[in-house]
């Protein structure tokens, strides 16, 4: 069985570099298969976030349409109470209700309480 040695116990540079262009080609093997797998993998990744982005953009219609029927809803209920108008009539509430609220803050509601209870007792000792 012949070793590849000669008698010096050198390999010979033919064999030498026979051996080394094989496992430069082992090497530029093992690279491009892991350059093919990642390569895979980022593939696989786009192919998931095209999925991802065809599903938000159902969601963002999806929820586009439930807005839409809400406020039609509202809309067709707020005819249906207040008739003709109905959101400058709520304006208008809203804004009377302002008004108020703000015509009662600067009262002096302790005062007015006492006089009144103090009218209710007097009309009740006659």
């Amino acid at each position: 069985m012949q070793t590849g040695v000669n008698k010096d116990g050198f390999v010979p540079t033919d064999w030498a570099e026979e051996e080394g262009a094989e496992a430069n080609a082992e090497a530029d093997l093992s690279a491009d298969l892991a350059r093919a797998r990642a390569q895979g993998e980022i593939d696989a990744l786009r192919r998931q976030i095209a999925l991802l982005r065809i599903r938000l953009s159902e969601f963002a219609e999806q929820s586009g349409d439930v807005v839409r029927a809400e406020a039609h809803w509202a809309n067709a209920s707020a005819r249906a109470q207040l008739g003709n108008y109905p959101w400058i009539k709520l304006a208008v509430a809203f804004a009377g209700t302002f008004v108020a609220a703000r015509f009662l803050r600067r009262l002096p509601l302790g005062l007015l309480v006492t006089a009144l209870a103090a009218r209710t007792s007097e009309a009740s000792r006659r």
